[in-house]
């Protein structure tokens, strides 16, 4: 009995502890008025494992991907409306690149010429990036 009394008094004094170091905290509109400006940057990527297997039961293993930059700013204003209100006027801009992972080139060999040949032999794979 007089643990568990223990153990209620203990959690009573934790909560009512709590309760006295939680303060309500109310920021006005006037606290966000003003210029705002920002920064960011990130980066994006990608990545594609491939296998292929030919009519002789060779493997031929591959990857192809890319990484790809996204930054930006914004900046504004804000004007306060009242005690709990403001307007906000600004303009973002994002920059971004793109990345084509996978682009087959054949270099013009006639398929029927070589069927049964394995394709590595005549297409190309190359990795582009630019921007949109």
């Amino acid at each position: 009995m007089k643990a568990l009394r223990t153990k209620l008094s203990t959690y009573a004094i934790a909560l009512l502890i709590s309760c006295g170091f939680a303060v309500p905290s109310m920021a006005g509109s006037g606290d966000f008025s003003g210029i705002f400006g920002a920064m960011y940057g990130s980066a994006g990527g990608a990545q594609i494992d491939g296998r292929h297997t030919d009519q002789s039961g060779e493997h031929t293993e591959g990857q192809v991907g890319g990484v790809f930059p996204i930054a930006g700013y914004e900046v504004g204003f804000n004007l306060p409306i009242g005690d709990v209100l403001f307007l906000g006027v600004g303009h973002s801009w994002t920059q971004s690149g793109m990345a084509t992972l996978a682009d087959g080139v054949d270099n013009g060999t006639d398929k029927a010429a070589v069927a049964g040949q394995d394709d590595s032999s005549r297409d190309n794979f190359h990795l582009k990036a630019k921007k949109p």
